[in-house]
């Protein structure tokens, strides 16, 4: 996290330094203080504001942890949905609305891209629980117990591929949220 404080540090940094020199106004008892000197300040202090972001706080494992995170919290939504429902107590218009709400979560995993670094597994972990999220969605439309477990059978699988990623990756594990390591821990 420091990083992004240093990158930010920087960046004003490097803006104030901008305006001193569009504001440049020589004076003869600091000789040493010219404006090219004024402008390589400025282009140092925009590098090293870019590379602390680029190198120091935007890495490959936070781009891979907000991406688990993100998924993650799009399932405790749905998992809260329907721990929070009685579904046979429902009437029509709350299972249309518990439908609805499925198939926002389905889509908001659907639209998420794993980053470049990611295993082919993880793409294959997402697309189970979309198919999941899907069948649970259809079970609760048809009333159909079955395709209702066979939906939680696929979110589960999925999130066995992310516990078995986090564990040999530790060095992102320790970037996700503390709540999402005990949902996949509870849930597997």
């Amino acid at each position: 996290m420091y990083e992004l404080f240093l990158s930010i540090i920087s960046g004003i940094a490097a803006i104030y330094s901008v305006y001193q020199v569009v504001n440049f106004k020589p004076n003869p008892s600091k000789p040493n203080v010219t404006r090219p000197r004024l402008i390589v300040a400025t282009i140092f202090l925009t590098v090293c504001a870019i590379g602390m972001y680029s190198f120091g706080y935007n890495t490959p494992e936070r781009k891979e942890a907000n991406y688990i995170n993100s998924v993650l919290k799009e399932f405790e939504k749905g998992d809260r949905l329907l721990k929070g429902t009685k579904l046979s107590e429902a009437s029509n218009d709350d299972m249309a609305k518990i439908i609805q709400k499925i198939n926002k979560i389905k889509n908001n995993v659907n639209e998420l891209s794993p980053p470049d670094t990611m295993p082919s597994e993880i793409l294959t972990a997402q697309e189970t629980m979309v198919r999941g999220l899907d069948k649970i969605a259809e079970s609760i439309k048809y009333v159909n117990l079955d395709t209702f477990y066979d939906g939680s059978d696929l979110t589960g699988v999925s999130l066995i591929f992310y516990k078995y990623y986090l564990s040999d990756h530790s060095d992102v594990k320790n970037l996700i949220k503390t709540k999402y390591i005990d949902i996949i821990n509870d849930k597997t």
